[in-house]
C-alpha cells in the first residue's frame, strides 16, 4: 500500500509543469482574489503596515515576516502579504513562498524507492536450541510511583 501511494504521488508529480505544488498554485490563486479590502500604508521597499476592517499587520518581504505569524509558520504568504506585493504589481508569487512548496522538492521525496521485504516462506528458520529474549526496556513492570509533593493542606495521610 506505501509502495503503491509513493509511485502515484511519483507519477503525479511528473506532470506538475509550474514551479509550484498545485494546491499551492491554488491557494495563491484564493488569497490574491482576496487582497482588495486592505489599506497598505508602505514604509521602505520591503516593509509595510496592512490595515483590514478589524486588525494592523506589519508586512516585511525581505524577512518573510508578518506579524499574523501565518508567513513564518506555514511558508506561504499571507493575505496580507498578498495584499502589500499585489500592491506592487509583482506577479513572482513562488519567490515569497516557502522552498518545501516548490515542485522539484516533491518530486525528491518520492525520488527514491522502498526496498521490499521477503514473505514469510523466505524467513530464516532459528535451532530449536535458540531461543529470541524480549526486547530489554528501560520502564519497570507495574504502576509507576507517585513523585509529587503534597501540598501542606493536604496532610500527610496515606
Amino acid at each position: 500500500m506505501l509502495m503503491e501511494q509513493r509511485a502515484h504521488r511519483k507519477s503525479n508529480a511528473v506532470s506538475w509543469r509550474g514551479p509550484l505544488v498545485p494546491c499551492v498554485d491554488e491557494y495563491i490563486r484564493d488569497v490574491t482574489t482576496r487582497k482588495e479590502h486592505f489599506i497598505i500604508r508602505q514604509s521602505s521597499a520591503t516593509k509595510a503596515e496592512v490595515e483590514g476592517l478589524s486588525e494592523r499587520h506589519e508586512v516585511d518581504i525581505e524577512n518573510h515576516t508578518c506579524t499574523c505569524g501565518f508567513w513564518q509558520i506555514a511558508g506561504l504568504p499571507c493575505i496580507h502579504v498578498a495584499a502589500f506585493v499585489g500592491s506592487k504589481h509583482h506577479t513572482l508569487w513562488h519567490t515569497y513562498v516557502d522552498e518545501l512548496y516548490y515542485s522539484y522538492r516533491y518530486r525528491m521525496a518520492y525520488e527514491g524507492a522502498i526496498s521490499t521485504l521477503p514473505g514469510k516462506e523466505q524467513w530464516t528458520l532459528l535451532p530449536d536450541n535458540q531461543f529470541v529474549f524480549p526486547p530489554v526496556t528501560i520502564r519497570p513492570r507495574g504502576r509507576p510511583k507517585k513523585r509529587r509533593i503534597k501540598s501542606f493542606l493536604e496532610g500527610s495521610q496515606k
